[in-house]
């Protein structure tokens, strides 16, 4: 599967399960460990879906020192 598939199903199970729902479980994904680069991108494509800019680039730009390669978080 791409990696384009990937987050469409990521954000299509987001929408069903309600996207607020889905950030709680990627900060508690988070939590438990705090330097995942998938989790910090779809955190902050979640963030950014539902109009929480300030908090999507802080999210994203973590992603990235973490990751420079993660191209999805370049928004």
């Amino acid at each position: 599967m791409s990696f384009r598939n990937k987050l469409d199903e990521g954000l299509k199970f987001a929408e069903s399960l309600g996207f607020e729902r889905a950030v709680a479980l990627y900060h508690e994904t988070l939590g438990n460990d705090p330097e995942t680069s998938g989790a910090l991108n779809f955190l902050g494509l979640l963030l950014w879906k539902l109009g929480r800019f300030d908090e999507a680039v802080v999210v994203l730009r973590q992603c990235i020192r973490l990751d420079p390669e993660f191209a999805s978080s370049h928004v």
